[in-house]
């Protein structure tokens, strides 16, 4: 994941900018069982309803698929779980 560094900052930058994050982001990897391909996991915990940060995420797309080219945005998957 060392590679994706750079990209993974832009990533969690940009979901603090959209979502109410509480604590810290964790990053890990995970591999396609069918593909065998890795793509890393970006997983943050927010505050809010569930309508509110489903808009926050459909933001959180938009944004992420502006500045990130196709392959990156498809090695990093955002996880989000409402407390």
């Amino acid at each position: 994941m060392d590679h994706l560094s750079r990209d993974l900052a832009s990533a969690i930058e940009t979901a603090r900018k959209v979502f109410l994050i509480f604590g810290s982001p964790s990053v890990y990897q995970e591999q396609d069982p069918e593909e065998r391909e890795k793509f890393a996991v970006l997983e943050i915990w927010v505050e809010g309803d569930v309508p509110e940060n489903f808009q926050r995420y459909k933001s959180y797309l938009r944004e992420w698929s502006r500045i990130a080219d196709n392959k990156v945005g498809s090695l990093i998957t955002l996880i989000y779980n409402i407390i």
